[in-house]
């Protein structure tokens, strides 16, 4: 199974320019017994980022960002399902 969110907009207080937008991916794979395996994937970016441009120390203040933890879970007692996850 796969799915995909996003959101977008403005997020700095009064400017309506300078948009942010995440993307999320979600895969889940069932079809081993008793196993479940998934992946989450973001990735995300922002013009004109807040906190760069009021630093001051770098000249592209456009900000990136990403992530993607892949997670597992058994299912193989009733009231057990132990998860396990790892994130980069």
């Amino acid at each position: 199974m796969a799915n995909f969110n996003w959101i977008t907009g403005p997020e700095q207080a009064h400017i309506d320019s300078n948009w942010r937008t995440v993307l999320d991916y979600v895969f889940t794979y069932t079809g081993i017994k008793k196993l479940t395996l998934g992946l989450n994937v973001d990735y995300g970016w922002e013009t004109d980022e807040a906190y760069l441009k009021a630093s001051g120390t770098r000249g592209d203040i456009d900000a990136s960002w990403w992530g993607g933890p892949p997670t597992s879970r058994t299912t193989g007692r009733r009231r057990f399902a132990p998860r396990c996850g790892w994130s980069i």
